[in-house]
């Protein structure tokens, strides 16, 4: 099981800005980054 998001195959990233009312101009101010665990997935649905 892949358990850092650098050597996992696949990822969900989350970005958190500053809101909608900043449009076009919105800042990223965090990134999230998450390993997909996907054979933990596949075995819940057994």
């Amino acid at each position: 099981m892949h358990t850092h998001w650098t050597t996992a195959p696949l990822v969900a990233f989350d970005l958190e800005g500053t809101g909608g009312q900043d449009h076009g101009h919105e800042a990223i101010l965090e990134v999230g980054v998450v390993p997909a665990v996907l054979e933990a997935l596949f075995a819940a649905r057994r």
